[in-house]
């Protein structure tokens, strides 16, 4: 379902049935508003594998953009649930996903990628649960260019559960900035793997009970409140 301009979906079931290939498709336009829908059963095709098989695949060309995903279950999909996925170009993006889930998706929960864009985008996730999703619960990426001072990719994560997630629970690369509270990461393979400079952690997290609980750099835990 491809949508454009200034878009509202509410309440709708979206079933791929195994057969199609993407669920909801945002490319243009400057707002994007998803609640209380499920989108599930889309199958990722192998020629064109890293923009198929999402439940939710959000790409803006440029302009500025804003979406709210609320009470929303993106699950059993080919590839990733949520997938915010910049292509070559310089939008400016702001996401609210709450009390969303992404659950049994062959691949990642929720991916935020902006390795190839160079738009500034910051990112919440709250209240929400990312789990049995073998690669990654939620994976988060820049394009490794911009300064620790100015992360081009700033994503906040309070009060989810991520669990059950087979190789890494939640997972940071390049140079985004992350701020991590009140959440609950347990039963991965590796619970946090951190390879930026700045994830920042409130102390208030339970990151416990994964073969490994976190590796890569060292959390940044001081001068918060």
């Amino acid at each position: 379902m491809p949508v454009r301009a200034t878009s509202n979906l509410n309440g709708i079931e979206i079933d791929g049935a195994g057969a199609a290939y993407n669920g909801i498709v945002f490319n243009t336009g400057s707002s994007l508003t998803i609640n209380d829908c499920i989108v599930k059963d889309f199958a990722i095709n192998n020629n064109n594998p890293n923009v198929t098989g999402n439940g939710i695949l959000i790409q803006p060309l440029s302009g500025t953009v804003s979406f709210v995903i609320t009470n929303t279950v993106a699950s059993n999909n080919g590839s990733i649930g949520i997938n915010y996925l910049t292509p070559n170009a310089s939008a400016t993006a702001t996401g609210v996903i709450d009390h969303g889930v992404t659950a049994n998706n062959v691949n990642i929960g929720i991916a935020i990628n902006t390795v190839a864009g160079n738009g500034l985008t910051t990112v919440a996730i709250s209240n929400s649960i990312v789990s049995n999703n073998p690669s990654y619960g939620i994976s988060i990426t820049d394009d490794n260019e911009r300064s620790s001072s100015l992360p081009v990719l700033t994503v906040s994560i309070d009060n989810t559960a991520i669990n059950g997630d087979g190789n890494v629970g939640l997972i940071a690369l390049d140079t985004p900035k992350i701020l991590l509270g009140r959440s609950v990461i347990t039963g991965n393979s590796v619970g946090l793997t951190n390879l930026t400079i700045l994830f920042y952690t409130y102390k208030d997290n339970r990151i416990n009970g994964n073969r490994a609980d976190v590796s890569g750099n060292a959390l940044i835990t001081d001068g918060l409140q």
